[in-house]
């Protein structure tokens, strides 16, 4: 059960056959997003696209959902890592007209050479999928050239601060996982303190109190609060399939419950991996 991965092609049952997700595909954000262009009579568009396999097929995905709607294409950029790159990119934009420019494919890391063309976008108008959420450090550090755009996410679930995850949440720290180094990294990224007594300039030993739950974006970020939804929606049908005549015995709220527990945990340790990759 995937809580971020959007990629058309994973809709393909006979492929993927176990594969769920708890996030819209980029298939409807397309669709979305052609109906928004149509809406707003924003009638010539340009594509930016990753120059991979993916980033070809969501090209021809976008493309058809956007000629249902009478919505003509101007240019379509790939985005390369190739040198001269900017100066493909500037004759092109150069000679375009479309005022709104549609992100799809993957998220591509070359996308920061944009910014050197702030002079030719700054009066265009971007449209980004949820996938950019997660990668939100690209938008910064290309803050002009992105300002004004208009990204798509699908609502998410807010959990209060009484639920079992966030009561989790509040009691993981170093001093309960010692062994974890990935978790001992992210304190001394975030609240500059050791779990263990030891000395280095300009830090200090934690108070063992601290809590990832504290950590700003931990709470704010995209990541958090779907990757739980991810894990409630396993759980509960997890506990559906024990609980329903024909599918399971009864007597298995207990276990049920533990590995709930089991989850949860899991859940943690991948979203400290995934909260260092992503920053």
């Amino acid at each position: 059960i995937s809580y971020g991965a959007t990629d058309p092609a994973l809709s393909d049952r006979s492929t993927f056959p176990y594969f769920f997700r708890t996030t819209e595909s980029d298939a409807g954000y397309y669709v979305l997003i052609s109906k928004i262009a149509k809406y707003f009579q924003w009638n010539w568009v340009g594509i930016i696209v990753s120059n991979d396999e993916r980033g070809e097929r969501d090209h021809q995905l976008l493309k058809y959902y956007l000629s249902r709607e009478n919505v003509c294409i101007e240019f379509t950029l790939r985005i390369t890592n190739i040198n001269n790159g900017n100066i493909f990119y500037r004759e092109i934009l150069k000679k375009a007209s479309a005022n709104v420019i549609i992100f799809c494919g993957a998220v591509n890391l070359n996308i920061l050479q944009f910014k050197y063309l702030y002079d030719m976008l700054s009066d265009k108008t971007f449209i980004l999928t949820s996938n950019w959420l997660y990668y939100n450090h690209l938008i910064d550090f290309s803050h002009k050239v992105f300002h004004g755009s208009l990204l798509l996410m699908q609502n998410k679930e807010n959990y209060p601060s009484n639920s079992p995850y966030a009561q989790f949440s509040k009691g993981f720290n170093p001093s309960r996982y010692p062994d974890d180094k990935l978790l001992e990294y992210i304190w001394l990224q975030y609240n500059f303190c050791l779990h263990k007594k030891q000395y280095i300039q300009r830090l200090h030993n934690c108070s063992e109190q601290e809590s990832i739950a504290e950590i700003p974006m931990y709470n704010s970020g995209f990541h958090t609060f779907n990757m739980i939804y991810a894990a409630d929606m396993f759980v509960k049908a997890l506990h559906y399939m024990h609980h329903s005549p024909g599918l399971g015995t009864s007597g298995m709220s207990k276990k049920v419950y533990n590995y709930r527990y089991k989850v949860s945990f899991i859940l943690l340790q991948l979203y400290t991996c995934a909260f260092m990759f992503t920053k």
